[in-house]
């Protein structure tokens, strides 16, 4: 099993951030997903996501709190996934390797597009937290 993380962005409107897998993608291609990143075992959770939100997003993080574990089942492999809340600034440059578009949804909106993974779970989960609306 692998160690995953979610990252989890959200505006001051409410809104989500949700990357739309491009093609290129082995798993749900044009699909919408929470931005999600993998780490080595010697890097902790937070300076995993530090960095590769950079990478993928060109945004700079803050963390503030994990906000739930789980184990996430794929058809090859099971991955242990930490999702993260945090503070952020800049302004979003995409890795097109890997998504083609981004955009900001509220919790209507998401209920009307093709969401990868297990992403739904936590779309549901921070609306009843009263995180998104």
């Amino acid at each position: 099993m692998r160690n995953a993380g979610i990252w989890i962005i959200i505006d001051t409107n409410w809104r989500i951030l949700l990357l739309k897998r491009s093609n290129y993608t082995k798993a749900f291609p044009h699909h919408w997903n929470v931005p999600w990143w993998k780490w080595e075992i010697w890097e902790t959770p937070e300076n995993t996501v530090i960095r590769e939100i950079k990478e993928e997003t060109w945004l700079d993080f803050i963390p503030i709190k994990i906000y739930f574990t789980c184990i996430v089942e794929n058809s090859w492999e099971m991955i242990h996934s930490h999702r993260f809340l945090w503070n952020w600034s800049w302004k979003i440059k995409i890795q097109e390797t890997e998504s083609d578009w981004y955009a900001w949804y509220n919790y209507e909106e998401t209920r009307n597009l093709k969401i990868a993974f297990n992403h739904n779970e936590i779309l549901e989960r921070l609306y009843t937290d009263w995180l998104i609306k």
